[in-house]
């Protein structure tokens, strides 16, 4: 049995969008950058939470949009 005879499965049928992982994850980046601006020149403290979740989405769209080959 070759390849191409194989069954494709996908549990969820979903496929993310490259180019929409791209654009967000270049959002989170820049306004995560700006908050750690802020929270730096200011010592707003409550800004720790938005500068670590923003971080984390900008790693995870950057899995969804395959820009990391692993």
């Amino acid at each position: 049995m070759s390849d191409e005879d194989a069954v494709k499965f996908k549990l969820y049928r979903y496929d993310p969008s490259a180019g929409a992982a791209a654009v967000f994850c270049a959002v989170f980046l820049m306004t995560s950058m700006i908050h750690a601006y802020q929270l730096a020149r200011t010592r707003t403290w409550f800004f720790i939470p938005f500068v670590l979740g923003g971080f984390f989405e900008f790693f995870g769209y950057m899995g969804v949009s395959s820009i990391w080959k692993l």
